[in-house]
C-alpha cells in the first residue's frame, strides 16, 4: 500500500496507464525524460498507477502488471502500482502539492516539454501561495 503521506513534503506526479493503451508507452517515455532532467532539489516523486491488465475494462491490474511495466521501462518498481481502475480514461495525470493539494489534472497524452512546463508553473505557484497566502491559479480547476 502506498499513501500520499509516504511522500510528505514532496510534489507527486502520478500518471495512470495500462499495457493495452497505445499512448501510454510514449507517455511513460516522456515522463522518464522529465524525471531525468530534474534536480533532486525539485523534490518530485513520479508514480505510475496501472489501471488494468491486458484485458482492459473489467480486468484489473495486478502486481505482476505493475512489475512488468516497471521492468519494460526500467522504472523503480516501488513507484509503479497496481489498481482496479478499469473504467478510467487514460493516460491521466495528477500533480499533488507537498500537502496533498491537487494542483493539476489532465486526461490526455502530454509531451515532456509540456510536463516540465506544468511542473515549473504549478510548483512555483504553490510555493508563492505557501509563502504569501494569496489566491493562486491552481486553486480553481478548469
Amino acid at each position: 500500500m502506498v499513501s500520499l503521506e509516504d511522500f510528505a513534503g514532496q510534489f507527486i506526479w502520478s500518471d495512470y496507464a495500462a499495457p493495452w493503451c497505445g499512448p501510454c508507452t510514449p507517455q511513460t517515455q516522456a515522463i522518464k525524460q522529465v524525471e531525468r532532467s530534474l534536480d533532486e532539489a525539485d523534490a518530485v516523486v513520479f508514480l505510475t498507477i496501472m489501471t488494468s491488465d491486458m484485458g482492459g475494462f473489467g480486468d484489473p491490474a495486478t502486481q505482476q502488471t505493475a512489475a512488468e511495466w516497471a521492468s519494460r521501462f526500467q522504472l523503480d518498481p516501488t513507484r509503479v502500482l497496481a489498481a482496479n481502475l478499469t473504467a478510467m480514461t487514460i493516460p491521466k495525470h495528477l500533480l499533488f502539492s507537498p500537502e496533498g493539494h491537487v494542483l493539476f489534472e489532465k486526461t490526455a497524452p502530454m509531451k515532456a516539454a509540456e510536463i516540465g512546463s506544468v511542473l515549473e508553473q504549478y510548483m512555483d505557484d504553490w510555493w508563492a501561495w505557501k509563502q504569501s497566502g494569496d489566491f493562486a491559479d491552481w486553486m480553481h480547476m478548469d
